[in-house]
């Protein structure tokens, strides 16, 4: 399954959430993952490495990304990537 163009996008995503958190001090802004979704794209990816489906479902994912909107603040979310299971992930 190719993925360069995918990661690429990602990338850029990244650099230019980041950007928006150091030039615009009044907005929060963060990169917020929903996980391995079992999504057609999640499951594909899934079969790919030998396993049935993606390890989360929609409705997890859903859920667990409304409460991160719900509490994000500029100081402690905007400029981070991070994730729906509370991961925060370095740059």
């Amino acid at each position: 399954m190719p993925v360069t163009a995918y990661g690429a996008s990602k990338a850029a995503l990244n650099y230019i959430v980041r950007k928006i958190h150091f030039e615009n001090q009044g907005v929060c802004s963060w990169v917020l993952s929903p996980g391995w979704v079992r999504t057609e794209m999640g499951n594909h990816g899934a079969e790919v490495v030998g396993m049935e489906r993606a390890p989360v479902s929609l409705e997890q994912s859903v859920e667990a990304m409304i409460e991160k909107i719900d509490s994000a603040t500029r100081g402690d979310t905007s400029g981070t990537f991070q994730s729906f299971d509370d991961a925060k992930r370095e740059w």
